[in-house]
């Protein structure tokens, strides 16, 4: 199965902890998975931007993303809204990609059911 999981809130919302909760499990049970970072999402992997996140009872928001990079998960942050917010590709963490819809446009085309939050 392919799973996307698009993550709109940054660090102070529950969201984005449950998305990156979602996408490791969907993961670590060897399922395809791309999260899309947009809007205030585009924080959420940022470097040392989500190091003190936390929403109990999940893992810190830190710890989520960095699990979920660590398995080769793929994340892809918004390039508009990165750029809106006056970010640039080197703030964000190593194995984020900073793009356009493109890949997110071709891995729905391929069948990939999408999830929002």
């Amino acid at each position: 199965m392919k799973l996307v999981v698009v993550i709109t809130h940054g660090s102070n919302s529950d969201k984005s902890s449950v998305g990156f909760t979602i996408a490791n499990a969907a993961k670590s049970a060897g399922h395809d998975v791309a999260v899309f970072l947009t809007s205030d999402g585009v924080y959420c992997a940022k470097a040392g931007y989500a190091d003190m996140a936390s929403f109990k009872p999940f893992k810190g928001l830190d710890d989520l993303v960095r699990q979920f990079l660590d398995a080769k998960g793929t994340v892809w942050a918004c390039a508009p809204c990165v750029q809106h917010r006056g970010l640039r590709s080197e703030d964000y963490l190593p194995g984020v990609t900073v793009t356009g819809a493109g890949p997110l446009v071709e891995f729905l085309a391929q069948g990939a059911t999408t999830l929002g939050l």
